[in-house]
């Protein structure tokens, strides 16, 4: 019977703890998010669960250490957080918005513009929003200059296109350290609301023509500047 009553004992000591706290309990209470009654409990319970115990300490951890890469580097973290396959993913979801011209785009910029490595002062080109003839545009540039000698550097012409929307023509040409994906974003200059977002790719230099239905904007009519961004990939 001894024999019988220590087996019995040992197997309960050894056996799963069937009423520990789930994993989303265990993060709550590692992030401060329970009640004052709740506190109580689960710092009882951790008092005698090393199991439990040591779950919350690797939370604690985890969470210093996430904590210290957001302040150093924000896109380095998101991008750890989210991984590769979903950097691509809201990259994917950020073209077809675009390409939509879904109320969700203005959104999804929020979110990748914490993965971003770099993004430039607004720049309101001459003449944008104001009707003019062909005669009297002529191409515009301006030369963004980052840390390094890294630089990007943008030209735009835009006029009216036969019944549609005008177009506006794009050219750049880098200098990244880094490969990068680079975005042209038009802005309202008055509410900051993005117009639209063009992805220019990860050439260092090319040209672009974007059809008017691709703004959702009227350049001749409607206040608009200009953006240019760079994403690490």
């Amino acid at each position: 019977k001894e024999i019988v009553q220590d087996a019995r004992q040992s197997f309960n000591n050894a056996a799963p703890h069937y009423s520990c706290p789930d994993s989303e309990q265990l993060l709550c209470y590692a992030c401060g998010e329970t009640t004052p009654k709740q506190i109580d409990t689960m710092a009882a319970h951790l008092h005698g669960c090393e199991d439990c115990r040591m779950t919350v300490l690797r939370i604690e951890a985890d969470q210093v250490l996430w904590d210290d890469l957001f302040q150093h580097s924000p896109e380095a973290a998101l991008s750890q957080a989210l991984g590769e396959k979903g950097r691509q993913e809201i990259n994917a979801l950020i073209n077809q918005a675009n390409k939509k011209q879904s109320p969700v785009r203005a959104e999804l910029s929020r979110i990748r513009d914490n993965m971003i490595a770099w993004i430039s002062p607004l720049w309101q080109p001459m003449y944008a929003g104001q009707p003019l003839t062909a005669a009297d545009m002529e191409e515009q540039s301006i030369c963004f200059e980052m840390d390094y000698g890294e630089y990007i550097q943008l030209k735009c012409h835009w006029q009216d296109e036969k019944d549609c929307q005008p177009g506006i023509d794009l050219a750049w040409q880098a200098n990244l350290l880094q490969p990068s994906n680079i975005w042209v974003r038009f802005v309202d200059p008055d509410s900051q609301q993005v117009l639209a977002e063009i992805l220019l790719g990860t050439e260092l230099e090319g040209r672009l023509h974007v059809q008017g239905k691709e703004l959702a904007f009227h350049p001749l009519r409607d206040k608009w500047g200009v953006v240019a961004v760079a994403e690490e990939i």
